[in-house]
């Protein structure tokens, strides 16, 4: 009898130690294997939303970083090639940005000044058509990774047919000197700082003087020449003239 009590003692014993342990599991496990937040948290707390930045634009020294800024020193210069000077209308003009520092994915905002659409994500170099001749103020921005690093302003003036000369010549001939005849030609241009004569008979002569001779020589029969004179603006336009003169027989 002392036996099975001994025995029956036992087991509620292991009965109430296994029930203890699992209590304690099961509750340890609430506890201890929590979670304290989700797997994306954020790396700024304040902002619960926040997404750290993919595209840090250009990192060759502060600029469009998320914490950089633009260097004081950064500049960007501008240089235009207009095509067809000399013209009123439809003037085509080449400009090409060159910042002081290489930008790392550099875009380029261009303005013209003539109320033509900007571009706002190009190139380096562009070209714009002007209507008219005018005076116009060219704006480029130099922006990476969503923000602009540098601009500058270029003025820049297109006058068009106003800036050709004119070309116009007198020729007067001199008596005839041994076997020759020399006739001078007066420039009546305006507009123009240089000349070229072409005196019809192959020779040529490039001159700031407004006024030359040249001789020629007389043939057996009367000879024609065609004389033509451009002349040079300071912008480079020309204006050309042309005359016919004749030179007697020997």
């Amino acid at each position: 009898m002392k036996f099975c009590t001994r025995i029956f003692i036992s087991v509620l014993l292991v009965l109430f130690v296994t029930a203890c342990t699992q209590e304690i599991d099961n509750t340890g496990s609430t506890n201890i294997t929590g979670s304290t937040g989700p797997a994306t948290t954020t790396s700024d707390p304040s902002k619960p939303t926040y997404i750290p930045p993919t595209n840090t634009g250009d990192t060759s020294g502060g600029g469009s970083t998320s914490t950089g800024s633009s260097k004081a020193t950064d500049s960007v210069a501008i240089t235009d090639t207009v095509q067809n000077l000399c013209v009123d209308s439809n003037i085509i003009v080449n400009f090409t940005a060159t910042p002081s520092r290489k930008i790392k994915n550099a875009t380029y905002e261009w303005y013209f000044g003539d109320n033509s659409t900007p571009i706002v994500s190009g190139p380096a170099s562009v070209t714009n058509i002007y209507a008219l001749a005018g005076t116009y103020s060219v704006l480029v921005k130099v922006d990476s990774g969503g923000r602009s690093l540098m601009s500058n302003t270029l003025k820049i003036k297109l006058e068009g047919a106003a800036n050709t000369p004119v070309a116009a010549f007198s020729a007067v001939t001199t008596n005839p000197n041994a076997g020759s005849n020399i006739y001078a030609f007066n420039s009546k241009s305006t507009l123009s700082s240089s000349y070229f004569w072409s005196f019809g008979d192959g020779g040529t002569l490039p001159t700031t003087s407004t006024y030359v001779t040249h001789p020629y020589q007389q043939q057996s029969s009367a000879q024609t020449y065609v004389v033509t004179l451009t002349a040079i603006g300071g912008s480079g336009c020309t204006g050309t003239a042309s005359k016919i003169i004749t030179i007697p027989k020997q």
